[in-house]
């Protein structure tokens, strides 16, 4: 899913994966992209990709919404970890754009 959001986004070479992130390339230039874990990188890619992201609902039927059409339901949000659920739906998202590119 990570390389697939990468792909999106239009960064690589992708020369590895490490700690749930990816190693982006080239090998003397290397760096870290980890939106699944890091808010930085998930507001990034969201950005370049023109998401509009919000929540939507209360308690177990709280929801985030990508784009006016794709909704993700998620227990993290639940749980109170709307983060953890707001990289979870970018990255998803971007891993589909990356897969019709």
């Amino acid at each position: 899913m990570l390389e697939l959001a990468a792909k999106a986004y239009g960064i690589g070479p992708v020369i590895g994966f490490e700690d749930g992130q990816l190693v982006i390339g080239p090998i003397r230039q290397r760096r870290y992209w980890g939106p699944l874990n890091q808010d930085g990188d998930a507001a990034r890619l969201a950005a370049k990709l023109n998401m509009d992201v919000s929540f939507r609902g209360e308690g177990d039927e709280r929801v985030v919404q990508v784009n006016d059409t794709i909704m993700f339901v998620n227990s993290d949000l639940a749980c109170g970890n709307e983060m953890k659920a707001y990289r979870e739906a970018v990255v998803s998202v971007a891993a589909e754009i990356g897969r019709l590119l």
